[in-house]
């Protein structure tokens, strides 16, 4: 009898770890179509009374034929506060610089702010190497190149991609 409760004990736990074993998603090829991020750091810390507590960053390819990507054409990045107000990067910034970088899940914009241009913005989209790991970054310089603030968010695919 003791031999049997143990062996069902086994089979009881070992059937109930099968049940939860993980699968690791393979590591993605190509941008998803929308990016839902969280702030991980902030320099300087906020102080504003409604933070913002999402990024959404979608990059836009050209189309091609056969259903295939073509180069970057548009990245929109959709900064959303906790009390529901949204701004967007486009509607801050001059569109000085947006590319990708070649053979990596990477891309870089850099821009102008529009009410003080000697204010640049540089934002940067990229995936770890082999992983399903997302982030986003956004470095604020003053004219004199002064680093005025800097964002490091972690992002997810939005929706189903």
């Amino acid at each position: 009898m003791k031999h049997f409760i143990t062996a069902l004990f086994v089979l009881v736990v070992t059937d109930a770890s099968a049940q939860f074993k993980a699968t690791a998603p393979a590591a993605p090829t190509q941008f998803p179509s929308g990016l839902s991020c969280g702030p991980l750091s902030l320099w300087p810390p906020e102080r504003d009374d409604d933070p913002v507590h999402m990024i959404y960053v979608a990059p836009s390819f050209k189309s091609l034929p056969d259903d295939k990507v073509g180069p970057l054409e548009m990245l929109t990045i959709s900064h959303n506060t906790v009390f529901g107000r949204s701004f967007t990067r486009s509607e801050q910034y001059t569109n000085d610089y947006l590319a990708q970088t070649p053979d990596k899940l990477e891309i870089t914009w850099k821009g102008s702010m529009k009410k003080r241009p000697s204010a640049k913005m540089t934002g940067r989209l990229w995936n770890e190497s082999g992983s399903n790991r997302w982030f986003y970054s956004e470095i604020l310089v003053d004219g004199g190149g002064q680093v005025k603030m800097k964002l490091l968010a972690g992002c997810h695919p939005a929706g189903p991609d």
